[in-house]
C-alpha cells in the first residue's frame, strides 16, 4: 500500500525539491543518509518509502514538515509561513509518523535484542556440550 496522495505534484518530486534546497546534489543527500545514490532514486521514481527512511531524513532535516513530504500539504519546513491553526495541525499531526517510526525500531531493536540473548544461550550450550564430548 503506497501511503503517499496523488497531488499535481508527488512524493518523488517533493524529495527532489527538498533535496536541491538543502544539499549540493543526490550524492551529498545519500551520502548524509549512508545510502547508495541508487537507492535514493529508486525511492524518487517508485514513490515509495519506508518508515526507516523517513525516520532517517528527520534525523538529518529535524524542521522537514513531513505532511508536506508525504501529502503535498502545507510548506516543506515546519512553521513556515503558515497560519498559526494550520500549524497546530500539522504539528500534531507530524508527531505521529515520527512516534510511529521510533515505536517501530524499539520493537525492532527489542527484537534484536532477545535474538542476540538466544543466540549467546545456544552458543553457551553448544560450547557445553563440545567440552563434555572432549572430556568423556
Amino acid at each position: 500500500m503506497n501511503i503517499f496522495n496523488k497531488n499535481d505534484d508527488n512524493f518523488g518530486n517533493r524529495l527532489l525539491s527538498l533535496i536541491s534546497q538543502r544539499f549540493k546534489s543526490q550524492s551529498d543527500f545519500a551520502e548524509k543518509l549512508g545510502k547508495p545514490v541508487q537507492s535514493i532514486n529508486r525511492i524518487i521514481k517508485t514513490d515509495k518509502a519506508s518508515l526507516e527512511f523517513l525516520n532517517e531524513i528527520v534525523e538529518i532535516i529535524p524542521d522537514i514538515n513531513l505532511n508536506w513530504l508525504l501529502k503535498g500539504e502545507g510548506s516543506m519546513i515546519s512553521g513556515e509561513s503558515e497560519a498559526t491553526n494550520e500549524k497546530k495541525e500539522s504539528y500534531s499531526e507530524n508527531v505521529s509518523v515520527p512516534k510511529l517510526v521510533l515505536d517501530v525500531l524499539s520493537s525492532q531493536q527489542r527484537t534484536i535484542e532477545n535474538l542476540s540473548e538466544t543466540l549467546k544461550k545456544t552458543t553457551a550450550r553448544k560450547e557445553g556440550h563440545a567440552g563434555c564430548a572432549a572430556a568423556g
